[in-house]
Parts: C-alpha cells; sequence; structure tokens
C-alpha cells in the first residue's frame, strides 16, 4: 500500500497547537539529553532572539524537523524521530510559563495553551497535554514539568519529594535529566530581565520554526528516520529494528530490550541480532539485517511481547556468557571461550550460541562442546579456510544441534577429520602465519603450568622473535646459525616465538641472547607469560634447543587438540 509523505515548515507557534498532539511510542528510547544539549538549544535560540531584535536584525532560526505518523485531518501524531528535541523545547516553553507566573500570572495563560490544550466543559473536554513521552516516563514528565508552577523552586522540590515518597527514593535517569534540564532552564530564563524574557518568548513562537515531515504509516516513518540520521551518530540496525518489532510492546517489554543493550553495548546488540538470524535461518546473511530480520525470522504476525521475553533475553543472556571475560555460567568453558575469542572471526557465535541457549543445564555437555567447537575453529583459522566453507560447516553444525544429532560421532560438521587434524599439525609445525601465532601461543601459554584460565587482562601483548629476523653482523647469533637458510628457516617457527607484555623494540629485538633476556623479555610491565620462562632458562639458543622446544610444543598442541 503506498504512503504519504509531506513536509511542511511551520513555526512553534503552530508545532504547538490543535492540529498536533504528539505521543512518544513506547518503543523509542526515553529522553536522554544531558544539560550540555539542552544548554546549546537555549543558548542557541536565546543569541538568536538578541540578533533579531537589534537594529539590523531580521533572522528566523531553523529547528531542524521532527517525524510523524500521522493521518490527514486529525492531531493524533506519534513521534517517530525528535523526541529530544520537542521535549526540551515544551521544557522551554514551561520554564518560561513559570517564569512570567511569578510576575503575571494572566500573561502565562497564553504560553501555557502551547503546553496544554484546553478543554471545553460544555463538550465535557478536560485539558490534555500537546506531548506525551513514553508510558513509563509520561507521569512524572506532566507532574513535574507540564503543570503549572511545577518549576518554581518550592513547587519543584515538593513535588519531587512527594514523587520520591511514593517510589521508595528512587529515580530512574531518564527522570533525573528531564527533571534537572527542565530546572536548569527555569533557572536560565529567570536569569533575563523581564524585557528580554518577554522578547524570547515571542521570537521562539514567532520566529522558530520546524520542518513536519509526516507520513501515514511506520514503515514509511521509519525509512525517512533511517535516511535523517545518516549523519551524526550512526544509525544502528537494531535501531531501525527497534520501531518495528517493538512499537506493540508493552512498557516492561521496552525496558527490558533497553536493559539488555545497554548490558551488551551497541556494537554487542548489534552483533546479537545477527547471531540470531543464522540461528534461526540457518542461512548467511548478506543483506542489510535491518531489511531481512523481520520477514525472514519473525514473519508477519510475530508477538513483540514473546519475541522479546522468549527470544531476545535469553539469547542475550546466552551471548553474555559467550563474551563475559569470567563467565558464571560455564565455568568449565572458561579456558574454550577465551581461546575462541581470539579467532579473527565470529562465525562460531550462532553454534555456540543455541548450544547455550538450549543445553544451559547442562554445562558439562556443553564444555564438551565448546571444547570440540575450539578446536574446529582454530583448525580452520590455522589452514586459512575461506569464509563460505567456514559458515557452513557451523551451519551444518546448528542443523545439527537442533536436529538432536550425535555432535561427537566422526562423522560430524564438529569434528575433525583425520585430513585436516594433518593438515593443522603440519601448518602448526611449519613456517607460522602472523595472523594466528598469538592466538596460538596465548593458547600454549594457557595451558603450560596447566593453567585453568588464559590470562587476556594485559592492556598489551606482542610476539617477539627470540632469535631476531635481521641479526647484526659479528652478532652471537651468526655463530649458532652461520647458514642463512637454516637462520630464515627457524626465524619463523612457532619455538622462535615469545609473548611479551609490552610494546616491541626493534632495537633491542637484536641484541644478542643474554643481553635480550637481561634487559628486553625480563622488563615487561606485568609479570611474565610462563610461555617465556623456559626461554629465560636456557643458557643459549641453538638449532638443537628450538628443535626441542618445538617439538613440545607442537607435541601439546596435539594433545590439546587431538590431533593425532
Amino acid at each position: 500500500m503506498p504512503s504519504n509523505i509531506s513536509a511542511h515548515e511551520y513555526p512553534l507557534s503552530k508545532i504547538f497547537d490543535d492540529d498536533f498532539r504528539y505521543s512518544v511510542p513506547n518503543y523509542q528510547r526515553p529522553y536522554a539529553w544531558e544539560w550540555e544539549h539542552a544548554r546549546e538549544l537555549f543558548e542557541d535560540i536565546r543569541d538568536a532572539a538578541r540578533g533579531a531584535n537589534s537594529v539590523d536584525g531580521d533572522d528566523d532560526y531553523f529547528l531542524g524537523c521532527i517525524v510523524v505518523v500521522k493521518s490527514d485531518g486529525k492531531p493524533e501524531s506519534q513521534l517517530v524521530d525528535g523526541q529530544q528535541r520537542l521535549t526540551t523545547l515544551t521544557m522551554l516553553l514551561c520554564a518560561l510559563r513559570d517564569a512570567v507566573t511569578l510576575e503575571d500570572p494572566k500573561q502565562a495563560d497564553p504560553i501555557n495553551g502551547y503546553v496544554w490544550q484546553k478543554g471545553d466543559w460544555t463538550k465535557g473536554t478536560k485539558d490534555i497535554v500537546r506531548l506525551e513521552l513514553r508510558q513509563q516516563d509520561n507521569r512524572f514528565f506532566q507532574d513535574h514539568v507540564l503543570e503549572p508552577g511545577a518549576l518554581t523552586v518550592e513547587s519543584a522540590r515538593e513535588s519531587v519529594r512527594q514523587h520520591e515518597s511514593a517510589h521508595h527514593n528512587t529515580r530512574t535517569d531518564t527522570e533525573q535529566l528531564i527533571r534537572g534540564n527542565a530546572l536548569k532552564l527555569y533557572d536560565a530564563v529567570v536569569a533575563l530581565d523581564a524585557k528580554e524574557r518577554e522578547e524570547l518568548i515571542t521570537y521562539l513562537v514567532t520566529r522558530c520554526f520546524l520542518v513536519v515531515v509526516a507520513t501515514s504509516n511506520r514503515s514509511a516513518a521509519n525509512r525517512v528516520f533511517g535516511v535523517l540520521n545518516t549523519r551524526g551518530l550512526d544509525l544502528s540496525p537494531t535501531d531501525i529494528l527497534k520501531a518495528t518489532i517493538a512499537q506493540d510492546a508493552s512498557a516492561d517489554h521496552i525496558r527490558l530490550w533497553e536493559d539488555l543493550e545497554d548490558n551488551l553495548g551497541r556494537g554487542g546488540f548489534r552483533s546479537l541480532f545477527a547471531h540470531i538470524y543464522t540461528v534461526r535461518t540457518k542461512t548467511r546473511n548478506r543483506k542489510p539485517l535491518e531489511d531481512v530480520f523481520v520477514p525472514d525470522v519473525l514473519g508477519q504476525d510475530f508477538d513483540s511481547n514473546r519475541f522479546v521475553s522468549e527470544v531476545l533475553a535469553p539469547y542475550a543472556s546466552a551471548f553474555d556468557n559467550l563474551v563475559s571475560q569470567d563467565s558464571e555460567e560455564l565455568p568449565r568453558a572458561t579456558r574454550h571461550l577465551q581461546s575462541l575469542r581470539m579467532v579473527d572471526n565470529q562465525d562460531w557465535v550462532p553454534a555456540a550460541l543455541r548450544m547455550v541457549e538450549k543445553h544451559g543445564d547442562s554445562p558439562a555437555y556443553v564444555a564438551s562442546f565448546l571444547r570440540d567447537l575450539e578446536r574446529l575453529a582454530y583448525s580452520m583459522f590455522i589452514t586459512r579456510t575461506w569464509r563460505d566453507p567456514r559458515v557452513n560447516r557451523y551451519i551444518e553444525i546448528l542443523k545439527l544441534i537442533d536436529a538432536k544429532g550425535d555432535l561427537f560421532a566422526s562423522s560430524s560438521p564438529l569434528q575433525l577429520s583425520d585430513d585436516e587434524k594433518l593438515s593443522t599439525l603440519n601448518t602448526l609445525s611449519a613456517q607460522v602465519n602472523m595472523k594466528w601465532a598469538k592466538a596460538v601461543l596465548l593458547r600454549i601459554d594457557g595451558m603450560y603450568y596447566e593453567q585453568s584460565v588464559i590470562k587476556f587482562n594485559r592492556k598489551i601483548i606482542t610476539v617477539e622473535h627470540v632469535l631476531p629476523q635481521n641479526p647484526h653482523d659479528n652478532s652471537l647469533w651468526l655463530t649458532w646459525f652461520p647458514e642463512s637458510q637454516q637462520r630464515d628457516q627457524w626465524t619463523w617457527k612457532l619455538a622462535n616465538l615469545v609473548l611479551l607484555s609490552r610494546s616491541k623494540n626493534s632495537a633491542a629485538g637484536n641484541l644478542d641472547f643474554d643481553e635480550k633476556k637481561r634487559t628486553y623479555f625480563s622488563s615487561g610491565s606485568n609479570e611474565p607469560f610462563p610461555l617465556l620462562q623456559p626461554v629465560m632458562d636456557e643458557e643459549e639458543w641453538t638449532p638443537e634447543v628450538l628443535q626441542r622446544r618445538q617439538d613440545q610444543l607442537i607435541n601439546m598442541l596435539a594433545d590439546e587438540w587431538r590431533l593425532r
């Protein structure tokens, strides 16, 4: 069905009249402007008013645009974009109204008319507000900002005291921002003299303009919303999905959605939706997530509340367990999870996510699965398996999980074939690829003294060659490795690499062995990695020492990952 889209520029006297009655949908983010944003808006308008009232002044002020869903001829306007600005402008009108009330209550009535639509007792109608915030915020907003006199100091204190008493002395961050910005705007307009305040009011309602982009349906409004938000803070796909998925959700479910996003962060939350897409569709998504998630995952007749509580919340919990450094729910799998996070892709996450979400009450089973998933992920990481076959492999694992198949059978996609084991072992034994060297060394370091956890909490982790890549002439290195071919062969072997908790130093890297141990390897900012200690114990670094160390490290990995 085609949608009607219109855009008109109006002064605030028209924005806040009977043709519009705004409401913020529950799925929208709460009011979030800090005082610096509200102050900037106020000062810009104040300065523009001063300029317009000067001898040469004649400038109007453009406040930007808002996006609403609105039917022709009806005042109801669902606010899709512009909540922060419109709410702050309403606060400013309330601040001006309450400041003027102290001088002449009758002069405050017209200002209050921009905040409240006056009822008509002959028609049985009551005064109603022109802007309603989300259900969970609106009562506070009305009591502590919109009510006439709510911002006078004595009245504000009493109303807040009553609210805190009724709510056990707790206020949400949103309520604190609403109250704080409104009171500071009140202080700012009270500080003006009467003449300047009067000029500011006239300028605000007659010379300040907003463009109202009105659409006939939500999907069109969301498209406009996306276009208008391409500058500044990037609009996350989940912001757009929220406008679609959560538009009919209850206030409690909206709050749960926001709590989950706050916990995971914007990036983590976006990744979660991408992983849920893969889990549910068993395919790799190649299109914008906001375009395909609803039709491919939810279908047309989805229940917003059920999705949030029965899908999003449990998967968010499972995802948090996978990405948290110390998972309380998966203590047996901590080593494997920390190792998996070092892989250069997250293609393994959907399979792990599904396993944790489905079998989280069987920690031993989940730990065994993650042990084998780590082995598979590192095999494909080390052998540089292309993305398509890699993703397809994980999708086959997903299918087997849902089919309740035997994941540990030799034919399972979770398990390595004999050829894959041999290829992995041969690649580890050959010259290293620095794309995977650090991750593999950290994995060895974590099991070197049978530690239960790999220590990833160091700010700096670098990989250093013991035998330098370009030893100086007449150095002891050339005595131990007189042939350049032999030297090149061992320089890039796993045995010749160590982990340091410091930035690289190319000059120090070329020191002779004893000096390098004494000044470079032993002066990191943290305790040395366990993997480094055997190197410090060696008196010389010859081909024979390297061969012994190479055999030891390869055998450790072969035993840990069952490569033989």
